[in-house]
């Protein structure tokens, strides 16, 4: 059977993983969501969280953390965004 290039390119995978690097903005705009920034390439990770952890993520912005949920990652591996079901600050960020 053919598949189309389109559908194989734009394929996301989903699995249970964690995420930790510096969260450096969050948004509650249309959706809350923040990212997290990993140390080796700098790419942010959008994460989607719940009401209850606002104030949580408010006062951890600047700070390393992980966050453990639902991972959807492209078809390289590469972490795309994160439905936060954990969130922990592993230690406050310098710089």
């Amino acid at each position: 059977m053919a598949v189309n290039i389109d559908e194989l390119v734009s394929r996301t995978f989903e699995s249970i993983g964690s995420v930790e690097g510096k969260l450096e903005m969050v948004t509650i705009h249309s959706q809350r969501y923040f990212r997290v920034y990993e140390p080796v390439h700098g790419r942010g990770v959008v994460c989607y969280f719940s009401p209850e952890l606002l104030e949580t993520v408010k006062e951890s912005l600047g700070k390393r953390v992980m966050v453990s949920g639902a991972l959807r990652s492209d078809r390289f591996g590469r972490q795309d965004s994160i439905t936060v079901s954990d969130f922990r600050v592993v230690q406050h960020a310098e710089g």
